[in-house]
């Protein structure tokens, strides 16, 4: 009970849950509209090493990026 008030009285929550259900439902839709024939080769255009490569890619900039605000953190307390 006291959690749903706490929720009410925030401004944001309800667009955040407008927002992220309408990007739900347009992204639903959008891929029902495209089928498997249609290409789009500016988003990727690898096989499966080409995506294992990038996602290795994006998983060591994400530890990078964690561990310098960890330090900066560490720092600007200190």
């Amino acid at each position: 009970m006291r959690l749903m008030a706490r929720a009410r009285e925030r401004f944001w929550l309800i667009p955040l849950c407008g927002a992220a259900l309408a990007v739900g439902l347009g992204s639903v839709a959008l891929d029902q509209r495209l089928s498997d024939s249609v290409r789009l080769p500016f988003v990727f255009s690898s096989g499966a090493d080409g995506a294992r490569a990038l996602l290795g890619a994006i998983v060591r900039s994400m530890i990078s990026f964690t561990a310098l605000v960890f330090s900066i953190t560490i720092e600007n307390t200190s």
